[in-house]
């Protein structure tokens, strides 16, 4: 089982996993498109309005506390009930032990997952394997190095919130186009092994 793999499963028995997945399956069309559509606006004002993280952050707290002031004290005096009053109350927004363990144990898991596989990797247990994953963060650091630091962001945000939706409507085909490229990739991989006789014999081994 693979390192993603064994994540996910750990957080599909997280209780959040259920309103994650909703939010990014677009079950609630209205408040996935909310939530997509402020963090597209959050990071393009940090790329292209010469804003900061925490100086866009401060000011985006200040302006939804100044709408919530003045919403809370414009209704009173247009004669109508203050919107507070109609709130929940503030105990049915707590977190409760029981819940909050369940929090810290998907985290914990998900760290002892992380752990086992870093020490394998640089432990070498299977030189291969290692070997395998620096091809693979070198491949990534070309990549990554494209793209400033809150573009790759974005890219992983839009990557959330489009492909769990595709996958639920088009899955049958993308695990076809999966697998034929994974069998091309692994063929290749194995010429490559083949031809080195350090690999062959890390293989072997």
């Amino acid at each position: 089982m693979s390192v993603c793999h064994s994540i996910l499963e750990t957080l599909k028995k997280n209780p959040l996993f259920s309103v994650a997945s909703d939010l990014l399956l677009w079950t609630d069309i209205y408040r996935t498109f909310l939530i997509f559509s402020i963090l597209n606006i959050y990071f393009f004002l940090i790329t292209f309005g010469n804003y900061t993280v925490v100086d866009l952050s401060c000011k985006l707290f200040l302006s939804l506390l100044g709408a919530c002031l003045g919403y809370i004290y414009i209704m009173p005096f247009l004669g109508k009930e203050n919107p507070i009053s109609d709130l929940a109350p503030v105990g049915d927004y707590q977190i409760n032990r029981e819940l909050l363990q369940e929090h810290v144990e998907t985290v914990y898991s998900i760290w002892e997952i992380i752990r086992l596989f870093l020490r394998d990797i640089f432990y070498c247990s299977n030189a291969l394997k290692s070997l395998t994953v620096a091809l693979k963060v070198f491949i990534f650091s070309i990549f990554a190095g494209l793209f400033s630091g809150i573009s790759l962001l974005w890219i992983t945000t839009l990557i959330l919130f489009v492909y769990p939706k595709v996958y639920q409507n088009f899955n049958v085909q993308i695990d076809q186009y999966y697998a034929m490229v994974s069998n091309i990739v692994q063929a290749q991989w194995e010429k490559v092994v083949t031809m080195v006789p350090f690999l062959g014999k890390l293989k072997e081994e």
